[in-house]
C-alpha cells in the first residue's frame, strides 16, 4: 500500500496503478471478516437459536436438530471457525 499510493496519485486513471491497493484492501477485509464473523455468531445465536440453526443447516449443511437447538448452533459455530 505504501508503495502503491504515490503511483495512484500520479496516475489516477491507470487501472494497473489501482489494482494493487484494491486487491490488498479486499484481502484485508476478508481476513477481518474471518476473525470477526465467528465471534459475532457466538454472541448473536442466542437472539434466535432456532433461526440460527436453520441458517447454519442451509449454509454449512449441519444437522438441524429440533430437539437440541443449542447443539446444532454449537456445531455450526465450530464449522464456521474451521
Amino acid at each position: 500500500m505504501i508503495d502503491a499510493a504515490p503511483r495512484v496519485l500520479r496516475r489516477r486513471d491507470d487501472y494497473d496503478a489501482w489494482a494493487e491497493p484494491m486487491g490488498a484492501g479486499t484481502i484485508a477485509h476478508d481476513a477481518g471478516l474471518a476473525v470477526v464473523f465467528p465471534a459475532c455468531m457466538k454472541f448473536s445465536w442466542r437472539h434466535d437459536p432456532a433461526r440460527f440453526a436453520q441458517f447454519a443447516h442451509r449454509v454449512w449443511g449441519g444437522e438441524y436438530n429440533f430437539q437440541d437447538i443449542e447443539k446444532a448452533d454449537a456445531e455450526a459455530i465450530y464449522r464456521l471457525a474451521l
